[in-house]
C-alpha cells in the first residue's frame, strides 16, 4: 500500500468512526429525559434526582434576576422540543405562564410549588429556600420523572431519597444555628426570605417588594429604618443578582454593617466556575445570617 493510498484508507476510518460516535451520542441523549427548569434550583434538584438519564436546561441564564425575565422566540422553540417543563409557580415567572398555552401537549407542565403543604405566604415565590419546601417541590419532579420514564422509577426514587436526607441535614443546621441566635430580626435588600424566616421563627424586614424592582416609598423606607432601629439590627443583607440602592441609603442612614444573603434565584459565573451549588450557597446563608443575629461561632 502506497503512502498516499494508505492516509487516504485512515482519514476515512476517523471519518466513519467520528459519524458513529455522533450517533452513539444522539441516541444517547434521546434516550434521556429533556427537562427545561425556570430557575437554578429547580435545575439542580432535577439534576440531582434526574442523573445520568436527564438532560437538563436552564431558561433563565446564570447572572440574570428571573422576576423581570422576558421569553424569546427562541426560548418558546427550545422549550417544545422539551418533554418535561418545571417551573416555580407562586407568581414568580408571569413571563412563562402567559406562553404555556403556546407549548405542545405532549410537554408535561410541572408547577412544583403547588403541592406544597403548610404555604402560609401564597404571595411569596421564594420557597425552595426553606429546606421542608424545597423537598416537596423535589418530589414533585421526583414524580413527573417516574410518570415519563417509569423504567427508571427506583433510580429516581433512590436519588430522591438521598436529596431529601441532605435537605433534612440543612433544616437541622438551620434550626440548630437560629436557636443559639440572640437576634431574631433580619434587614434585607428584597422581601425574599420569608418562607426561611417562617420556618425558624426569625423576623425578615425587606427593603425592596417580592420583586427587587418593587421600590418602597419614601414613607415606607422612613418605616423600615424606624423598625431596624427599635429591634437593634446591625446589619444589612445584600443579594448578588440586584441593584441595592435603596439598602445602600438605610445602610449608610443608619451606619450598618454590610453582608450578603443569596436568594438562590440563580448562580453567576463566579459561582459557577466556584463550583458552587444549591447546599454549598444555603450553607454560606446559613454562616452570614449567624453573624447578623449574633450567634457567637
Amino acid at each position: 500500500m502506497n503512502q498516499n493510498r494508505f492516509f487516504t484508507v485512515a482519514i476515512t476510518v476517523i471519518f466513519l468512526l467520528s459519524i458513529v460516535g455522533c450517533m452513539k451520542t444522539e441516541q444517547s441523549n434521546n434516550n434521556k429525559i429533556q427537562v427545561y427548569s425556570s430557575i437554578y434550583p429547580l435545575q439542580f434538584f432535577a439534576e440531582r434526582i434526574g442523573s445520568h438519564q436527564v438532560n437538563v436546561h436552564t431558561i433563565v441564564p446564570p447572572g440574570v434576576e428571573p422576576h423581570d425575565f422576558e421569553l424569546t422566540i427562541k426560548n418558546i422553540t427550545n422549550l417544545n422540543e422539551a418533554d418535561i417543563l418545571l417551573y416555580n409557580g407562586g407568581g414568580l415567572e408571569p413571563w412563562l405562564e402567559k406562553n404555556l398555552r403556546s407549548l405542545k401537549d405532549d410537554v408535561r407542565v410541572v408547577n412544583t410549588s403547588e403541592s406544597i403543604t403548610d404555604y402560609t405566604d401564597l404571595n411569596d415565590p421564594h420557597v425552595w429556600l426553606n429546606p421542608l419546601f424545597a423537598k416537596q417541590q423535589a418530589a414533585a419532579i421526583k414524580d413527573a420523572f417516574i410518570v415519563r420514564d417509569p423504567a427508571h422509577k427506583s433510580l429516581y426514587i433512590e436519588n430522591f431519597e438521598k436529596l431529601s436526607k441532605e435537605l433534612d441535614q440543612l433544616d437541622q443546621e438551620y434550626q440548630l444555628m437560629t436557636e443559639k441566635a440572640s437576634q431574631k430580626s433580619f434587614l434585607v435588600s428584597h422581601d425574599a426570605f420569608g418562607h426561611l424566616a417562617d420556618r425558624y421563627q426569625l423576623k425578615q424586614i425587606p427593603i425592596s417588594g417580592l420583586s427587587p424592582s418593587d421600590e418602597p416609598s419614601p414613607q415606607a423606607l422612613k418605616s423600615i429604618m424606624e423598625q431596624s432601629r427599635n429591634e437593634k439590627v446591625k446589619v444589612i443583607y445584600f443579594e448578588t443578582l440586584v441593584n441595592g440602592k435603596f439598602a445602600e441609603v438605610v445602610q449608610k442612614e443608619l451606619g450598618l454593617s454590610a453582608l450578603v444573603l443569596n436568594p438562590l434565584e440563580g448562580l453567576t459565573d463566579s459561582e459557577i466556575s466556584n463550583g458552587d451549588d444549591y447546599f454549598t450557597i444555603m450553607r454560606k446563608n446559613k454562616a452570614q445570617l449567624a453573624q447578623g443575629l449574633g450567634v457567637k461561632p
